[in-house]
């Protein structure tokens, strides 16, 4: 039989194989499945969520950064919104304020431009 670590690892790979999530979204997911499986206590189930999520981490699966990188990109195609509305989507989403304004102040979110975006529009 699998363990919980095992269990938790398989489990969040499929979800990171349909779409990304932030480590929050993921950590979230984690804890309900964990729930599922009566074998473990509350306090082994938080030290191994914590554990799947350095490894995705360390596997380039998880990197909050990168999604805001993304997730920006897809809203000014799809569904336009402006500098403040993005963050605060990010925010729900569980992105840190430092991970934002590091991504704000990169070259990545310094090419975002609010004014082509209202002209558009």
């Amino acid at each position: 039989m699998e363990n919980l670590y095992e269990k938790l690892m398989h489990y969040s790979l499929g979800l990171l194989s349909k779409r990304a999530y932030t480590v929050q979204g993921i950590e979230d997911k984690l804890i309900i499945k964990a729930r599922k499986f009566r074998d473990s206590s509350e306090e082994d189930a938080g030290e191994i969520i914590a554990k799947v999520i350095v490894r995705l981490k360390e596997l380039s699966y998880l990197d909050d950064l990168n999604y805001a990188k993304r997730f920006v990109e897809e809203r000014s195609r799809f569904r336009p919104r402006g500098r403040f509305g993005l963050t605060q989507e990010l925010l729900k989403k569980g992105i840190s304020k430092d991970i934002l304004e590091q991504f704000w102040t990169s070259s990545d979110g310094e090419c975002f431009d609010e004014l082509s975006l209202a002209i558009e529009l």
